[in-house]
């Protein structure tokens, strides 16, 4: 068990909760994320973003009962720890030696062999240089130059040097079924010390640099807190809004810690959504507009920026639909708006010919958000949420050119999609495919227009039944279906998709309910509200909001801090007025 805390100035809230991981960002992209010996990853450890994202420190030597999250920093009994405005710089305050654990590697590197540490002293500050070779008995080669990185160390007291190489075990990996579930670090030293402070580089002078300016002053970036109706839910907001700010890396969005620091376009435009609530609107007309130079030869936008050979369905419709968002607010000048049409004309003249047959827009395996093939559960074909997304399109064109044939285009597939998906108490989830998901409320949000108000509410009371998990949530499939699962099942897919609980759908279902009708849904807008909030707070990672949860129980899990999650829940917040 361990008591957890959030605090900021005179406002306090604290609870004990079994499970669950110290959490703390960088504004440059790393992290750090300790966890008790139950739940320890290897993605546990100080973690920093130099154009790839590098483990750092494995561990400092101590476990924990207690946490207090500040907005800023992470309280122990023994220990205060922050990062500085200083780029991959780390502080710890501390009145108790630590012994630091290193396991210098980019973070999906899981080579054991080739491994190379030497430590130095150079005006007062302890500099390690790692070193990566390739080595025969994993590679094609033997002892080349894979990278190099260094860190320096300051500290206030004493330091023993220890030097050996020590083996951990992961059970939260093993819990996974994520391989390999245990690892050998390597134990440098020993310090004594009241102040120590940390900094990566990709040279020693980088590394040294940097300490050197954070140890004179090092300081905690100021960060307001906005007070909502209670303390948890103006806790929860305040951390949203924290970790969702952690994940921008130069004015882009990563997709999630620990491991989706990518830059993916379909969670990037959701989490925009964050970003108009609060009416930031030039960041988000940057993002969006910025995507729109990787658009590929068919018309698409890639999946993943830089670019990847990964397919996606989706990318281009939550594009369009942020950015009809931004031109119904009155936020596109004259000349965006001169550069948009002729961005979304190219998009229109090979996606047209490429994707769209038989009236609908087809998608191949793995090409949606539900990216994963189990059971022969694959989700190609004409989905119901692409199909609505590519209205939005057609309608966001029209806006801007008032070019009839769009308008038609629309309409026609409108009509289309209210024959063939929409048999009066379903909303099918693919053409044939009647299997209840959560994908009606994308949907709805991106085009309400498909359906009356009645007919939505319809839709919506007949499917939510059968996705409704009891502590907050909605199941990615329907509960009756065969190839539902119940629990989690980590790095096998066989629940992902089938089962598991994903808290942005769960927020965005439970805006588009407000939307529709709040007084008749209020029991599922306030589960789902209610459960996010308590997974910021009490699950995963503290202040953070986790990916996905198993249906049986409510858990933070997958991905622990997950932009969209994060997104949502803010822009939830907004709507909700809190």
């Amino acid at each position: 068990m361990t008591w957890v805390e959030y605090k900021y100035g005179k406002h306090t809230i604290k609870k004990e909760v079994d499970e669950i991981r110290a959490f703390l960002g960088d504004k440059s992209g790393g992290y750090l994320m300790l966890s008790s010996d139950s739940i320890k990853s290897r993605y546990d450890g100080l973690f920093c973003y130099l154009d790839n994202m590098f483990k750092i420190v494995d561990s400092f030597g101590f476990g924990f009962d207690k946490v207090i999250n500040h907005l800023n920093h992470i309280d122990f009994e023994h220990s205060k720890l922050w990062f500085t405005p200083e780029d991959n710089c780390f502080v710890l305050d501390t009145s108790k030696p630590i012994t630091l654990d290193f396991d210098i590697r980019k973070s999906f590197d899981l080579k054991e062999w080739g491994r190379h540490y030497e430590i130095s002293v150079r005006k007062n500050t302890i500099v390690i240089r790692f070193t990566k070779k390739t080595d025969k008995r994993e590679d094609d080669s033997d002892g080349e130059l894979d990278y190099q990185l260094f860190v320096a160390i300051k500290h206030s007291g004493k330091h023993e040097f220890i030097e050996k190489w020590v083996e951990k075990q992961y059970e939260y990996d093993k819990h996974r079924g994520s391989a390999p579930f245990s690892r050998h670090v390597y134990r440098a030293l020993k310090i004594d010390a009241k102040k120590i402070v940390i900094a990566t580089g990709a040279s020693g002078k980088k590394a040294i640099d940097k300490v050197e300016k954070s140890y004179g002053k090092p300081s905690r970036a100021r960060i307001g807190f906005k007070k909502s109706k209670n303390e948890d839910i103006s806790f929860a907001y305040n951390f949203a809004r924290v970790g969702y700010e952690e994940l921008f890396v130069n004015k882009r969005i990563f997709a999630g810690y620990p491991w989706f620091f990518q830059f993916w376009t379909r969670d990037e435009a959701v989490s925009v959504g964050a970003l108009i609530a609060q009416k930031r609107y030039d960041l988000a007309k940057k993002i969006l507009f910025n995507q729109l130079n990787y658009i590929q030869a068919d018309g698409r936008i890639t999946n993943r920026i830089p670019e990847s050979t990964l397919t996606c369905a989706d990318g281009n419709g939550w594009n369009a639909f942020r950015l009809k968002q931004l031109l119904k607010l009155g936020k596109l000048d004259d000349t965006e708006k001169i550069f948009l049409k002729a961005k979304l004309q190219y998009i229109f003249d090979r996606f047209e010919e490429k994707f769209v047959h038989g009236d609908f827009v087809q998608n191949q395996v793995n090409a949606t958000w539900m990216d994963t093939n189990f059971g022969g559960d694959n989700r190609n074909g004409a989905r119901i949420e692409i199909q609505a997304m590519h209205m939005a399109f057609y309608n966001l064109i029209y806006e801007l050119t008032k070019q009839q044939k769009f308008k038609d285009l629309e309409l026609h597939l409108k009509e289309k999609v209210r024959r063939e998906f929409w048999n009066k108490k379903l909303l099918a989830d693919g053409l044939g495919d009647f299997t209840i998901r959560p994908n009606i409320f994308i949907a709805y949000y991106i085009y309400p227009e498909l359906l009356s108000k009645q007919e939505w509410i319809k839709c919506f009371e007949n499917s939510i039944p059968n996705l409704w998990l009891d502590w907050g949530g909605l199941s990615s499939i329907d509960k009756n279906h065969k190839l539902f699962r119940k629990y989690y099942s980590g790095e096998d897919t066989a629940s992902y998709h089938r089962g598991d609980s994903w808290y942005w759908i769960n927020n965005l279902a439970a805006i588009c309910m407000y939307r529709l009708d709040k007084a008749r849904f209020k029991r599922y807008i306030d589960g789902i509200f209610n459960a996010s909030t308590r997974e910021i707070l009490w699950k995963g990672a503290t202040g953070r909001h986790a990916e996905i949860s198993s249906a049986a129980e409510q858990k933070g899990q997958g991905c622990l801090s997950q932009a969209w999650s994060c997104a949502t829940y803010i822009e939830m917040i907004k709507e909700f007025e809190y």
